[in-house]
């Protein structure tokens, strides 16, 4: 292909870099060591001063490092391998043949958007982290250095897996899903925000030990003692209550509509392109042979919408991290099907046997339960009976606490074997699970990297086992299957990988 610059040359990123550089540097320094700094700026009296000179000393020392880092970065190209030369105390020269590339990613914060420059991440096989980024390149040379590579590296073979042989023009991109404004309300209404209250209260703690730790006196600051929180009515903390809530789904759909603002996700040659975000824009390109694993699952609030989050991971240990790989939230099941189509051809997914786990799976845990229980009850009992301070009063609500705790986890416990099964047919083998919701996993199976069989005593007095299937993407467990099927399937997927001639890293 032609191209408008000359990538043989050693080129230097653009200017912008020096800023993104600058940033990244100070985003690390203050989330390392800010709370080293609010002794100086709470319950702080006197000169200042040498706090400032140190501030501005190390805000020099900064710069010209995030300077010397830029002009020491370059890259060119090789053939067929990306060269890349940095290092500010020491020189390091990355050589990276196209074929292992497995994606190149744009990402565009408020500063890239600004300026019209990307950040460009690069995910090779075989790496447990990204082999190198770009802080900022011309949108223009991203978009160019990203097609040759691609078209360049060397051609793998069609798989049957495919929806057919026929090669997709380049100029053809055709719109699978995209979530509107509304549509990302209805994400951010439907979170999971208990996790979220449980996560806000722990920050809340853990900061305020933090300062107590580092000698700042919290009981100064605040006039809220036992006796006041005791005084406060039941109506005041029902009010605080639904305020948090409030507040929580409010910052929860501003989180949502930000972060996947104009959510696209295109079919492109032979895979897929996902666009999002407003003021840190994301651009996610995987090729169909590097994905490995699809992933569908939804809560109970979504479930009643008819939801799914839909995920899509690479087969290599970076695609793990969510901002490697297609995270779709808030789509329809007709949605998920539409990028099936794509990706799989009809015949794939027919012919699915499903399977359920043993009933002694979740007997076992029930009477797991139950013992631990009714040790519970006779601690409960013998402390009381030797006068450990406890009331009988008290007695009865731990009572009360521990049989409700009891029932929850009697409940969780079948919730969960209920939807515990798996599908195997001769492509694909889904692994099902979830409590209160669903969770879906797809794994092709000439692209797993192994298979384990397990077995505890019990289950070897029962003739069952665990089936462990590793994927590039992370490995999964059926739990309490016949020995003798796990076998079977252990066998089959064996002889799939060994004999499956489809490339795929």
């Amino acid at each position: 292909m032609e191209l408008m610059n000359n990538f043989s040359v050693p080129t230097r990123q653009s200017y912008v870099a020096i800023i993104m550089i600058l940033y990244r540097i100070y985003a690390k320094v203050i989330k390392q060591f800010w709370i080293l700094l609010i002794p100086f700026f709470v319950g702080r009296k006197g000169n200042t001063d040498y706090l400032i000179y140190g501030l501005i000393a190390l805000s020099i020392v900064l710069a010209i490092y995030s300077l010397v880092d830029f002009l020491r970065y370059k890259f060119h190209i090789e053939g067929t391998d990306l060269v890349v030369e940095k290092g500010v105390f020491s020189r390091k020269r990355i050589v990276i043949p196209f074929d292992r590339i497995q994606s190149i990613n744009f990402k565009q914060n408020i500063i890239h958007q600004i300026f019209n420059v990307v950040g460009l991440e690069i995910d090779t096989a075989g790496t447990s982290k990204k082999e190198f980024d770009f802080h900022a390149l011309n949108k223009n040379i991203s978009n160019e250095l990203r097609d040759y590579i691609f078209a360049n590296r060397k051609m793998v073979q069609s798989s049957p897996d495919k929806k057919n042989d026929e090669e997709i023009p380049i100029s053809l991109i055709k719109n699978i899903i995209r979530l509107d404004f509304f549509d990302l309300v209805k994400i951010g209404l439907t979170q999971n925000h208990l996790k979220s209250l449980l996560l806000a209260l722990f920050s809340l703690y853990w900061i305020i030990d933090q300062l107590k730790n580092i000698g700042v006196n919290i009981d100064k600051y605040t006039k809220v003692t036992e006796e006041n929180i005791l005084n406060l009515s039941l109506y005041l903390l029902v009010s605080l209550s639904i305020f948090a809530i409030i507040f929580l789904i409010i910052v929860s759909v501003v989180r949502n509509v930000l972060r996947y603002y104009n959510l696209v996700l295109n079919r492109i040659p032979n895979g897929f392109k996902l666009e999002y975000g407003l003021f840190d824009r994301n651009e996610i390109s995987v090729m169909d042979n590097k994905m490995q694993v699809v992933k569908w699952s939804d809560n109970m609030l979504r479930r009643s919408l008819g939801l799914f989050t839909l995920h899509i991971k690479l087969a290599s240990s970076i695609a793990v991290k969510q901002r490697k790989s297609i995270l779709i939230p808030g789509i329809k099941r007709k949605d998920i099907n539409k990028v099936f189509s794509f990706y799989f051809s009809n015949d794939t997914l027919n012919n699915i046997a499903y399977f359920r786990s043993d009933k002694y799976y979740v007997f076992r845990r029930i009477m797991i339960i139950f013992i631990i229980y009714a040790f519970s009850i006779i601690a409960l009992f013998g402390f009381a009976k030797q006068g450990f301070g406890m009331t009988n009063d008290e007695t009865k609500e731990v009572l009360i606490a521990l049989s409700a705790l009891l029932g929850y986890f009697i409940l969780t416990s079948i919730l969960k074997y209920r939807k515990m099964k798996f599908g195997i047919n001769k492509e694909l083998i889904q692994i099902d699970s979830g409590i209160f919701g669903n969770r879906y996993s797809l794994y092709t199976i000439y692209k797993l990297q192994g298979v384990e069989i397990t077995q505890s005593p019990v289950q070897i007095r029962k003739n069952l086992a665990n089936l462990i299937v590793f994927s590039g993407a992370g490995n999964e467990t059926i739990r309490y299957i016949q020995k003798q099927q796990a076998e079977e399937i252990r066998d089959y997927i064996l002889y799939k990988i060994e004999t499956d001639k489809r490339e795929w890293m």
